[in-house]
């Protein structure tokens, strides 16, 4: 119901920078864990969509496997896995995603979410204003799962305009696996174009730092 035809642009592309998350290492749940709430809020939304994912894995036993395809196909929802060539940087995996994404509005969403349908019901209403969407998210504690959760301070997670998003800034790129997302909300919150907002049950897991 979801799919589009390839010669039509559709409402919402799903820009997912992905290293080393699909699979669990020292308890980290992973990509395996949050690709699933991707697609079923996608579905609950019912917008016309497609997820592409840029892949940068360098250990064989936690990159992307056939198993993101099997369950878009079961969800109705498109997905490819782009392989960019380079050094990997988190901006970097952003902006490649985008450059081959199709939709009118892009969700940069980091894959170490559990993401909730508001998520992008919230996004795709901002989007259309002309503004950028920073979901407010609560952290799983950084040393252990089991403690309580504290308030998210990123804004790694977004929803934007393709226009927009070409006018501004976009990611930086450089030898850092995060920091790009400060530099990107600066140009909306200038301008005034930012909302963020609690988005309640968007999560950050927690994971290993590798």
């Amino acid at each position: 119901m979801l799919a589009v035809p390839q010669n039509l642009a559709p409402e919402l592309s799903v820009c997912i920078g992905h290293r080393n998350r699909a699979f669990r290492k020292n308890g980290e749940p992973g990509f395996r864990r949050c690709y699933p709430t991707i697609l079923d809020s996608l579905k609950a939304v019912g917008v016309t969509c497609e997820i592409v994912i840029a892949e940068w894995s360098d250990d064989v036993s936690r990159c992307i496997g056939v198993w993101v395809y099997d369950l878009a196909r079961s969800a109705g929802i498109d997905v490819r896995v782009i392989y960019p060539s380079g050094e990997w940087t988190m901006g970097g995996a952003k902006k490649r995603a985008a450059a081959a994404a199709r939709g009118k509005v892009l969700a940069f969403i980091d894959a170490d979410m559990i993401v909730v349908p508001e998520v992008f019901r919230r996004g795709l209403e901002v989007a259309r204003q002309g503004r950028g969407f920073f979901p407010g998210y609560m952290f799983e504690h950084r040393y252990h799962p089991e403690l309580p959760l504290v308030e998210g301070k990123g804004f790694g997670n977004a929803i934007v305009g393709r226009r927009e998003f070409e006018l501004c800034y976009g990611f930086l790129e450089g030898p850092y696996a995060a920091g790009e997302d400060a530099w990107f909300a600066r140009w909306w919150h200038e301008r005034g174009l930012a909302v963020r907002e609690d988005v309640p049950g968007f999560l950050h897991i927690w994971h290993d730092p590798t």
